[in-house]
C-alpha cells in the first residue's frame, strides 16, 4: 500500500512537471513564431497561413546566425576554401530567397536578436533547443505516455531538473548526405564545418557524389539541401545513449541512412546492439505496438516508403538527370506532406 501510495504521488508530480514544460514551450514557440515569420507584434501566430513558412524554413538560419551574425553584418570565411571570401547577410539572404521562392523570410538579423538559451544553435540543427520545444508540442501525447514507463533514474532527473526534453530530441528523417555528398565549392568539398549549410546557398557548384548534371538538376538538388533541416524532415527520437551511441547514430546504418529500412528492423528482427538501445529508452518504445502505430502518432506515410527506396537508389546508382529528378520530387512530396500535418497540430495546439 505504501509502495503503490509513493508511486501515485510520483506519478501526480512527473504530470504537473509535464503540464508546466508543455505551457512553457508553447510560451517560447509563440515568440519564435511572431519574430521569425512575423513582425513581433505578439499575436501572428494566430494566422493559419502563417504556418506554411514551416515548409521552407531551415533550423541553419537560426543555428548560425548567433554565431555568424550576432555582431557583423559581414563575415570573413578564411577556413571554407583557401581563399577568403567576404559574405554579407544581403547575400545570404538573397541566395535563400532564390531557393525557396519566398521573399518575406528576411528574418536573419531578428533571429540573432533572439539571445535566449531557447533560440541558440547546436552542433546539429535537428535537436536544438527550439526544434525540441516545437516537437514536444506537436508530440505530446506521444510523451506524456511515456510517463508510465520511464525509469526511476530518468524520472529523477525530470523531476530535479524540471526538464523533460532531455529524454527526446529531433532526427532527420530523409538523408541528404548519403545520397549526394557534400557541397562542393570550387571542386572543394565542405563537410562538418560550420559554414556547410547557411553559408552555401549561392556558392555552391556541386555535390561530392554526384557528376555532370545540368543547372537545372544542380539547382533542384540545392533546393533538396535546403529542405534537409526543415520542419517536415525532423522526427522525435529518443535520446538515451548506451555505449556514447545514439539512434541517430545506429539507424543510419540501415541500407544507407534508409529511415524505411530502420523501421523494417525497429519492428522485425533486429541486432543486439539496436535491441540494447530499445530497451534503454523502453519508455519510448513502449508506447509503440506495431509498425503502423508508430507510423500514425509520428506523421510518416509508410506507404510513400517504397517509391522512396526504389527512386533514391536508382538516383545513387545511374546519376541521370530524371533519376535524381524523380527521386527529388517524391522526397520533396513526403516532407511536405508531413510538414502539413505537423504545422497544423502547432496550430492547433498554440491557440490554446
Amino acid at each position: 500500500m505504501k509502495d503503490q501510495r509513493l508511486a501515485k504521488a510520483y506519478s501526480k508530480e512527473l504530470t504537473t512537471i509535464f503540464h508546466q514544460q508543455l505551457e512553457y514551450s508553447k510560451e517560447i514557440v509563440r515568440e519564435f513564431i511572431n519574430h521569425v515569420f512575423g513582425e513581433g507584434m505578439g499575436d501572428e501566430y494566430k494566422n493559419r497561413t502563417i504556418y506554411d513558412y514551416f515548409q521552407v524554413f531551415n533550423f541553419d538560419l537560426l543555428n548560425y546566425s548567433h554565431k555568424l551574425f550576432a555582431r557583423s553584418s559581414e563575415k570573413e570565411i578564411s577556413n571554407w576554401c583557401s581563399a577568403p571570401i567576404t559574405i554579407r547577410l544581403d547575400e545570404i539572404q538573397k541566395g535563400f530567397t532564390q531557393l525557396t521562392g519566398i521573399r518575406d523570410v528576411r528574418k536573419l538579423e531578428m533571429i540573432s536578436k533572439l539571445d535566449d538559451v531557447n533560440f541558440r544553435g547546436t552542433a546539429d540543427p535537428d535537436s536544438m533547443k527550439i526544434v525540441c520545444h516545437i516537437l514536444f508540442i506537436i508530440y505530446d501525447d506521444v510523451i506524456k505516455r511515456t510517463l508510465n514507463h520511464i525509469t526511476q533514474d530518468q524520472a529523477d532527473y525530470i523531476i530535479k531538473n524540471k526538464d523533460f526534453t532531455y529524454l527526446f530530441k529531433g532526427d532527420t528523417m530523409h538523408s541528404f548526405h548519403s545520397s549526394f555528398g557534400y557541397p562542393e565549392y570550387s571542386g572543394q568539398a565542405v563537410k562538418r564545418t560550420i559554414y556547410e549549410y547557411i553559408f552555401m546557398y549561392p556558392y555552391i557548384s556541386g555535390f561530392s557524389k554526384i557528376q555532370s548534371v545540368n543547372a537545372a538538376i544542380l539547382q533542384k538538388i540545392r533546393g533538396f539541401f535546403n529542405q534537409y533541416h526543415t520542419l517536415g524532415n525532423i522526427v522525435l527520437t529518443p535520446a538515451i545513449t548506451v555505449d556514447r551511441e545514439s539512434i541517430n547514430v545506429h539507424r543510419n546504418r540501415y541500407d544507407k541512412d534508409n529511415y524505411y529500412a530502420y523501421m523494417d528492423e525497429l519492428f522485425g528482427k533486429h541486432d543486439s546492439a539496436l535491441d540494447g538501445l530499445i530497451q534503454a529508452n523502453s519508455a519510448f518504445f513502449s508506447i509503440f505496438h506495431n509498425r503502423e502505430m508508430y507510423c500514425d502518432m509520428l506523421d510518416i506515410l509508410d506507404s510513400e516508403g517504397s517509391a522512396y527506396t526504389r527512386t533514391r537508389e536508382t538516383a545513387i546508382t545511374v546519376q541521370d538527370d530524371t533519376s535524381i529528378q524523380n527521386y527529388i520530387d517524391v522526397t520533396q512530396s513526403a516532407i511536405k506532406n508531413r510538414c502539413d500535418r505537423m504545422s497544423s497540430k502547432l496550430y492547433h495546439a498554440l491557440q490554446d
